[in-house]
């Protein structure tokens, strides 16, 4: 608890028990806790703050032994009042932003960000460099004409503008027709101040609403229908990232239908471990179809066991630490019985599982998991270490999973096309004929093998009689750079990295100049950046008749 004295303002307009933030907007926030001097200080005032990260220098609001406000060790800072930068509310907010006053604070954030460049732990080479190009804005006079017609604008974004409080309610009330507001990064710890923008605002329309770093405390149902009413009955997108008691929160605000109409909700951020009983119930949130859970700490697909009523057709959980499908008690259910012990809903048709550590349990296990989703045609799987050990490449792997998940669409963001499939199929026979040796097993054992074989048994015999000729192989590709054009055969085994030297001797390109590669597709336009220069070109969605476009950076 803070040492609260009666609240007065200071010149800054900090008060005591205020959110602030410190050295500019992306700075760090917290509470303050003390307004005053500090005995055998040289200033007369300096501000305590409890800071809501702990800091490498902090302390528990003690100086000399003697204790100004309490806080956890590591937590509390005096600073100068100048580098506490005041909370303000959301009307001042939006007249800076969309009116064009002038900020009170700009002045020196401007100056600190000036002293920042010119500091001596900045050298001249890593500083930004002016550029000699003559630029013009277009249209920015009409956009600001816009923008300034307060009662007819749709979305509102008021990210990282230090905004605590409603401000004034008469002017909220002009803004009838809003739809999307974004109040990310904020100082925002208050569901009264919030209550009173959404219900000053008229927002009865209201579809999508962004509060997410925002030190906003617990809630309960009966506060929640005296703050808020009704007017998140239309909400369709909640994002709440990085928000501390959000379980509690979400308990709060989805009970008895308040929010029936939301389809997504984003939960990114907030270190969740599982998702408690009762946080969420497909009765109250009977349109929900995408749940955002990444960048959290989830270990156990089991953990998610409250989702298997809901219809979800979205379900994102990349950047966790899952490793496990199932709970330990149901080790020894065969993979035979995914369809009716899921522990995740049935309905999925998107599953981002990137940056996690899957295939503990076995390549065959996963993937036998992911094909028991009917309508499952986009995953996301990349960057899953135990899985991808198993396989040379990451092309082999995306090779194994287009050929064992043939429904799928899209594999880790890039669209998997006609022309991969009877070489993805043709590579997993081979797969099951060397891990059926190693097993000791028949590869009829495997799905799809039979079918396969059917399908693609003579070239196989083929390949035993002697090897393919390499000509057979090769795709044919049209290199574009500028206004020349080539034609160039080559195999799919070549490297991102092999394919850019090809392309500067093709053109007679420098090696001083950096140089990226495109390709186009010959059926729909679309191009795509190959990135990764140590990935083979199968790796990517490209065939034969493609065009490689090469440009110089």
């Amino acid at each position: 608890l803070f040492n609260f004295r009666p609240i007065r303002e200071m010149s800054s307009r900090v008060i005591l028990g205020a959110r602030v933030q410190v050295d500019g907007p992306q700075g760090d926030k917290g509470t303050v806790g003390y307004v005053g001097p500090i005995q055998g200080a040289k200033l007369k005032e300096y501000i305590g703050i409890k800071f809501d990260e702990k800091r490498p220098r902090g302390h528990d609001g003690t100086v000399k032994g003697k204790r100004y406000f309490q806080c956890p060790v590591g937590f509390g800072s005096y600073l100068h009042p100048r580098r506490v930068l005041a909370q303000k509310s959301f009307v001042e907010a939006l007249e800076i932003k969309y009116l064009g006053k002038e900020d009170p604070d700009q002045k020196r954030i401007d100056q600190l960000a000036k002293a920042r460049k010119s500091s001596p732990q900045t050298s001249p080479e890593t500083q930004p460099q002016a550029s000699n190009v003559d630029f013009k804005l277009v249209g920015e006079a009409k956009i600001a004409k816009i923008l300034e017609n307060i009662e007819s604008l749709s979305q509102i974004s008021l990210d990282s503008l230090r905004i605590a409080t409603a401000g004034d309610e008469n002017f909220l009330k002009r803004l009838k027709t809003l739809e999307n507001l974004s109040l990310e990064n904020n100082l925002l710890n208050s569901w009264i101040e919030l209550g009173k923008i959404l219900k000053f605002s008229g927002s009865r329309s209201l579809k999508e609403l962004n509060i997410s770093q925002n030190q906003l405390p617990a809630l309960d149902t009966k506060e929640f229908t005296q703050i808020f009413g009704d007017t998140l009955s239309s909400l369709e997108v909640l994002v709440m990232n990085r928000v501390p008691n959000v379980w509690g929160i979400i308990k709060a605000l989805t009970a008895d239908k308040r929010l029936e109409n939301l389809k997504e909700l984003h939960l990114c951020h907030n270190k969740l471990t599982t998702i408690p009983h009762g946080a969420l119930l497909p009765t109250n949130l009977p349109k929900l179809k995408l749940i955002n859970l990444e960048m959290n700490s989830l270990s156990n697909l089991a953990d998610l066991k409250p989702l298997q009523s809901f219809r979800l057709s979205q379900l994102m959980i990349g950047g966790n630490f899952v490793a496990k499908l199932r709970d330990s008690k149901d080790d020894e259910i065969h993979s035979s019985s995914w369809d009716r012990k899921l522990p995740i809903c049935q309905s999925l048709k998107e599953f981002h599982l990137q940056d996690n550590n899957l295939g503990v349990e076995g390549t065959v296990q996963l993937v036998d998991f992911f094909r028991s989703f009917e309508s499952l045609d986009h995953l996301r799987l990349i960057r899953n270490p135990e899985f991808y050990k198993v396989f040379k490449s990451e092309g082999d792997a995306r090779m194994f999973l287009i050929a064992t998940l043939p429904r799928l669409s899209m594999l880790n963001l890039s669209q998997v096309r006609t022309s991969e499939r009877n070489p993805a199929e043709r590579f997993y026979l081979r797969w099951c004929i060397q891990a059926s040796k190693a097993e000791n097993i028949s590869p009829s054992k495997y799905r799809f093998f039979d079918e396969y074989k059917k399908k693609h048994g003579h070239i196989l015999l083929e390949k035993k009689k002697g090897l393919q000729k390499l000509s057979k192989r090769l795709m044919k590709l049209v290199f574009e750079c500028g206004t020349m054009h080539k034609e160039k055969k080559v195999p799919p085994s070549i490297t991102i990295s092999k394919l850019k030297l090809l392309s500067r001797r093709l053109f007679g390109l420098s090696r001083s100049n950096p140089i990226t590669l495109h390709f186009k597709s010959i059926k729909d336009g679309c191009t795509q950046h190959l990135d990764d220069d140590s990935l083979p070109l199968r790796h990517y969605p490209i065939g034969t008749g493609d065009s490689l476009l090469v440009n110089m950076s």
